[in-house]
């Protein structure tokens, strides 16, 4: 039996990070020639995008340069959210076939809360149901994160014990933040 990779802690094991950016790849060819569109209609799929280091890694070298936050992905981040019943592990199974990559993280943005459908459906489409369905839920996603954030600042107040003495004072702390 052979020893699990190790990786640097700064770097990581540089052969699994070129394996994510090429099964991200992979998916943005399975785009063109149809087969995203055939695995998304038989899975009863309604979005489904990447996002995460890898999106950043590969915008990067399509730019030519290096990732500019100095991290390389360790894994592929995947945003789906589901016409009908939801389906994750047939969906992780059917993606992880199709790249030959078994480090996908799959985030089901049908219930998800606001941060992390903000996140998820900010990263590349790869296949939408109706023409337009991309757009209208990144624009929903970003809206409803910013709507929320004061409710996540006093779930962070109420969290550290600090009480406002008033809705100013509170509103003050929030705009600061």
């Amino acid at each position: 039996m052979s020893p699990l990779p190790t990786a640097d802690a700064n770097h990581g094991d540089l052969a699994h990070d070129h394996e994510a950016l090429t099964a991200l790849q992979g998916l943005l060819d399975a785009c063109k020639d149809g087969t995203i569109d055939r695995l998304c209609d038989r899975l009863g799929i309604e979005l489904l995008g990447s996002f995460g280091s890898a999106v950043v890694a590969w915008h990067a070298n399509q730019r030519g340069e290096h990732d500019s936050l100095g991290a390389s992905p360790h894994d592929l981040d995947i945003a789906v959210q589901f016409a009908g019943p939801l389906r994750p592990l047939e969906t992780l199974d059917a993606l992880t076939a199709l790249t030959s990559y078994d480090h996908i993280d799959l985030a089901v943005m049908n219930d998800a809360d606001p941060v992390l459908r903000a996140a998820g459906l900010t990263g590349i489409g790869l296949f939408e149901r109706e023409r337009g369905a991309w757009a209208e839920a990144q624009i929903q996603a970003v809206a409803e994160r910013r709507d929320t954030a004061w409710l996540r600042h006093l779930d962070l107040l109420a969290m550290s014990g600090r009480r406002p003495s008033s809705i100013t004072e509170w509103y003050a702390d929030w705009q600061g933040a």
